[in-house]
C-alpha cells in the first residue's frame, strides 16, 4: 500500500522573501498476495479425473516470507497426484515457501470426486513480513456431479383425525444405463400404516425398496 500527500507552494511574503514550499511522499513497502484457484471442470461424473489449479501472485514490493497456502479436502473427494512441493496432511494440501516481490507461484493436483451431488474446495494462505503475520482467503470453488435420477414423494398437507391417505414417491432414471436404489421410508410414530406395495419390506415403521431401474425409466 502507498500512501502520499502533498503540501507544495511558492509564495512572496510582505518583506519580498521567496518562500519555497515541502513536498512529502511516504510509501508502505510490504508485500501483498493475491491468490485463485480453477477447476479445469465444474460438472462431472462418477469418478471422473478433474484438475483443481493454484495460482499466487505477490503484487507488493517487497518478498513474502514463510507464505503456507492449506487446502481442505472435501470428505467426497479423493486426490490422484499433485505437484512436486505438495504435502499431504490428513484431509489438508499443504505448499510452503516464499514469493518474491511481482512473482507468482502456482501448483495443481489432480482428484476425482467418488460420490453425487458438490464439491467444495476452500483454501487460505498466510504469509510473514517483518514478524507480522497477513492472510489472504481464496474464493472457493464448487464441483458437482448431477445425480442420475430425480425423486419425488407426495401427501396430503391437510387431514383430519382417522382419515385416510395416500403417500406416494417415485424415482426416474434420467441416464440410458441401468442403476440400482436403495430407498428407505420411516413411518411417523404417530400414523398407522394400513397397507403398503409388495415390493416394500417392513420392519417396524420402516419401509425400504431396493432395485434396478433400467436406462430413461421411472
Amino acid at each position: 500500500t502507498n500512501e502520499s500527500y502533498s503540501d507544495d507552494y511558492r509564495t512572496i511574503d510582505d518583506y519580498g522573501i521567496d518562500q519555497i514550499g515541502l513536498y512529502v511522499k511516504i510509501s508502505y513497502l510490504e508485500p501483498t498476495i493475491t491468490v485463485t484457484q480453477t477447476a479445469e471442470k465444474t460438472t462431472l461424473g462418477i469418478n471422473d479425473v478433474d484438475t483443481i489449479t493454484v495460482d499466487m501472485q505477490n503484487t507488493g514490493s517487497e518478498t513474502a516470507q514463510a507464505v503456507i497456502y492449506e487446502e481442505v479436502i472435501p470428505m467426497n473427494v479423493t486426490v490422484l497426484s499433485t505437484s512436486q512441493g505438495i504435502v499431504r496432511n490428513g484431509d489438508k494440501l499443504i505448499w510452503a515457501g516464499l514469493i518474491y516481490a511481482g512473482k507468482e507461484r502456482s501448483f495443481s493436483y489432480t482428484i476425482k470426486q467418488t460420490e453425487y451431488g458438490s464439491a467444495t474446495f476452500h483454501g487460505n494462505v498466510s504469509y510473514y513480513y517483518e514478524g507480522l503475520e497477513k492472510f489472504q482467503v481464496a474464493p472457493d470453488i464448487t464441483t458437482t456431479v448431477p445425480t442420475p435420477y430425480t425423486f419425488g414423494t407426495g401427501l396430503e398437507s391437510s387431514m383430519n383425525i382417522k382419515d385416510i391417505a395416500t403417500y406416494s414417491s417415485y424415482i426416474e432414471n434420467t441416464e440410458d444405463s441401468d442403476i440400482q436404489y436403495w430407498v428407505e421410508y420411516t413411518v411417523p410414530p404417530e400414523l398407522q400404516v394400513l397397507s403398503a406395495s409388495s415390493n416394500l419390506k417392513q420392519l417396524k415403521q420402516t419401509f425400504t425398496d431396493i432395485g434396478t431401474l433400467g436406462g430413461k425409466q421411472r
